[in-house]
């Protein structure tokens, strides 16, 4: 081989050399890429799940009450336990709402309150003692938080700018509040008018905690298997309002995340237009729903 063709047959293998040295720059940068964004995407997940803003313990702690409820009757412990566990959900609740420190001191106190009423109520019912006023103050404390929970929720639900699995969780987690908090409105009316004339329920004149959450969450999701039917007009017009709240939450709220899951809303310019003399002369502002991949 002459001088000229060792020459370029060196330089050709240098090249070659030097295109996989490149590529095995860019393959081992492609690498460290994948492994920063793997170790971003944890970080996220880990954010999104166990964070300070985190919805998921609330949604499970939640479900884990609605669960343990009906194996509490007769079982004194297991109902201080879902006692304790629902004030401590719903103080959480709170807290992860952006709610002020002032609002969150009181309410912290009316949970500890409405916690230790509950507990009393339940060793009173234990010893065949029940008191109607203790287990009506402490329902009424009950609904007062829930009824402050769930809108709180909502409003971080529907103003976020990006809709993720958070706050998917905290829809979901609304929702099965709402069911508690017709259960503990139902037992506050049964408390109040517990020597009435007519009971609660058809079939059991001296229901337990457990019946009202069954009743509730059989009616939110319009199930009604008829083994407990409402017996007064109270009743009947509580299980018809849930049922009719029941519905339209799932078909607006639960419905409007789940559609939107994985997508951002952007503001929409105000578009300016001649005041026509009506008092409008803008658009208000708005949010749209964009895919972030677009």
């Amino acid at each position: 081989m002459d001088p000229p063709d060792r020459h370029r047959g060196h330089h050709l293998r240098q090249e070659a050399h030097d295109v996989g040295a490149i590529v095995r720059s860019l393959h081992a940068g492609e690498i460290d890429e994948a492994e920063v964004s793997w170790r971003d995407l944890r970080r996220e997940l880990r954010e999104e799940l166990l964070g300070s803003d985190s919805y998921v313990p609330v949604f499970l702690l939640t479900l884990t009450i609605v669960v343990l409820i009906p194996f509490d009757e007769g079982n004194t412990l297991m109902q201080v336990v879902t006692t304790v566990l629902a004030a401590g959900t719903l103080l959480l609740t709170l807290r992860r709402s952006h709610l002020t420190e002032k609002a969150l001191h009181g309410l912290s106190i009316v949970g500890l309150v409405a916690g230790t009423l509950g507990v009393a109520a339940q060793l009173g019912a234990a010893s065949d003692n029940t008191n109607h006023l203790i287990v009506a103050i402490a329902s009424a404390l009950f609904a007062v938080l829930l009824a402050i929970a769930i809108p709180a929720i909502l409003r971080r639900v529907l103003i976020a700018r990006r809709v993720t699995m958070n706050l998917l969780a905290g829809a979901l987690g609304a929702y099965l509040l709402l069911g508690l908090l017709f259960a503990t409105a139902f037992r506050l009316v049964y408390a109040l008018d517990a020597n009435g004339s007519s009971p609660f329920f058809v079939q059991n004149a001296r229901p337990a905690s457990s019946d009202f959450e069954y009743f509730s969450f059989i009616t939110i999701t319009t199930v009604g298997y008829g083994d407990l039917t409402p017996g007064n007009d109270a009743a009947r017009a509580g299980a018809v309002a849930e049922a009719v709240c029941g519905q339209v939450f799932l078909v607006t709220i639960v419905a409007r995340v789940v559609s939107r899951l994985g997508t951002e809303r952007v503001p929409i310019r105000r578009r300016e237009r001649p005041d026509d003399g009506d008092g409008l002369d803008g658009r208000d502002d708005a949010t749209d729903p964009v895919d972030p991949g677009t």
